[in-house]
């Protein structure tokens, strides 16, 4: 399984969990270091200017 972030550009290691996305309205809830969630547009114009970009990030194996 994988995780979705939204990271900076700009900032080296700021990243957020995409927890969930409205692909519709492209609102998306975010979980940061904090633990607390927050809503945020996605746009594209948004993630330019804010300097950001969505990744996929694999889960770490575990072992059994």
């Amino acid at each position: 399984m994988t995780q979705w972030y939204l990271q900076s550009t700009k900032a080296v290691g700021l990243r957020f969990r995409i927890v969930s996305l409205d692909r519709e309205t492209k609102r998306a809830r975010l979980l940061g270091d904090t633990g607390v969630p927050f809503e945020r547009i996605l746009s594209d114009e948004v993630l330019m200017k804010y300097g950001y970009v969505v990744v996929e990030v694999p889960d770490e194996p575990t072992e059994e």
